[in-house]
């Protein structure tokens, strides 16, 4: 055995995080041959399978993939710390972050505040994964994440803070030229996103109070946002992200006044914590959410 390659290695390492060749080469920024044959000439050195076909024609890692992917991780830990030691960047803080939220906090609010950030450490790259799932931070499918609830899974490999609490209102497009004539529909989601307290007190609204839900279902706050503010009905959303929206308009109609809050947290791999580059986004995030406490 020659010595394993790093290239090699963060092939097989993309490929357990992100599911397929054509995924961890997007991801790479390489094509998906070069993906494959890399990973042949791992198996090559190491005389093992480390990746098998499924019939369906998806890919896994075999018990020993997996274990060389664990170790890469390592690996990656130490040479991300070693750059950030070397870098001579402002106060160290160089390399990619990645983060994952829901893509209302992405788009409405990361994204938009980000110019500053990245302008003060221009050697800093932020990498952001809008999912509605929870991406793991213990199995290092991401470095950091925003949630909106407490985090109820890592144990001691995650670092957990509270930011701050998200308050709702009742919101509708400006077009209306009354904002609070009560016959106006709800927009509400689909059913998979009942459970949500800001779609559980529209429904318990409705059965209250009466009404009726707009012929429009969402899959995300983010969608509901734009829904409202093309005029399909009212709903329950964040006032942070909404009074920001020239768009929509707060309905001060008493009989529908949402008590409905929402945690925000973020957290980060323990072994990340203390990165420079971690430390910087971890300040500006609780930077973000600083009037919501």
């Amino acid at each position: 055995m020659q010595g394993m390659n790093w290239n090699d290695l963060r092939c097989l390492l993309a490929v357990k995080r992100h599911g397929s060749f054509g995924a961890a080469g997007a991801v790479l920024k390489v094509d998906t041959t070069t993906v494959s044959r890399r990973i042949r000439t791992l198996q090559d050195e190491l005389g093992a399978r480390l990746i098998e076909r499924l019939a369906d024609g998806s890919v896994r890692l075999t018990d020993l993939g997996l274990a060389a992917a664990e170790r890469a991780e390592r690996i990656e830990l130490e040479l991300s710390s070693l750059e950030s030691e070397a870098s001579g960047s402002r106060q160290g803080v160089s390399g990619c972050v990645r983060l994952t939220s829901v893509p209302m906090l992405l788009n409405r609010l990361v994204i938009p505040r980000s110019r500053e950030l990245l302008a003060e450490y221009p050697d800093l790259e932020l990498e952001l994964h809008p999912d509605l799932r929870y991406l793991s931070l213990s199995k290092r499918e991401t470095d950091m994440a925003l949630r909106l609830s407490r985090p109820e899974t890592g144990g001691l490999m995650v670092r957990t803070k509270k930011l701050g609490v998200l308050k709702h209102a009742v919101y509708c497009s400006r077009i209306y030229r009354d904002p609070n004539e009560d016959d106006m529909p709800w927009v509400t989601h689909q059913e998979a996103w009942q459970h949500l307290p800001q779609v559980k007190w529209m429904h318990d609204h409705v059965r209250k109070a009466g009404g009726s839900f707009a012929n429009m279902r969402v899959g995300d706050a983010d969608s509901a946002i734009e829904a409202v503010a093309n005029g399909a009905g009212r709903s329950v959303l964040p006032s942070l992200l909404a009074e920001a929206d020239p768009r929509l308009v707060r309905m001060e109609s008493s009989d529908a006044v949402p008590n409905v809050e929402r945690e925000v947290w973020v957290m980060v791999h323990s072994d990340l914590a203390s990165l420079p580059r971690c430390q910087v986004v971890w300040a500006w995030l609780a930077d973000l959410f600083r009037d919501v406490r």
